[in-house]
């Protein structure tokens, strides 16, 4: 059985090429629980617009709906111990409140104006 770090960088690696493969970058993946459950988040975005916040990283409702079919269909087969029993699948843009996660985030957003949170 993996552990939380282990299963969220497995399914990094399935989810990336499905967004790859519909003209998509991946710019997260996480894990959350909320009153109904499992919840697994994926945040899409164009590559050519990422720089671009404004813009809604240019993806479309067609674009989420594709990815979560694909990805959805891809999680039963590829890995079904991934995430036992049920989950629900959200797939979306980061929009105008993009967080940043990498180095190469940081360093692409370079000299805009940002909003930091901290937590303990």
């Amino acid at each position: 059985m993996l552990n939380g770090k282990e299963q969220l960088e497995r399914l990094r690696e399935i989810a990336a090429p499905v967004c790859l493969a519909h003209g998509l970058a991946l710019v997260d993946a996480r894990f959350a629980t909320e009153q109904g459950g499992l919840v697994l988040r994926v945040l899409i975005e164009r590559p050519e617009l990422a720089d671009q916040p404004e813009r809604g990283a240019g993806v479309s409702l067609a674009d989420c709906q594709a990815v979560s079919r694909d990805l959805s269909t891809l999680l039963d087969v590829e890995d079904p111990d991934l995430l036992p029993g049920r989950y629900r699948l959200e797939v979306g843009s980061p929009g105008l409140d993009r967080p940043l996660f990498t180095p190469q985030d940081f360093q692409r957003f370079a000299g805009r104006e940002v909003r930091v949170r901290t937590s303990r």
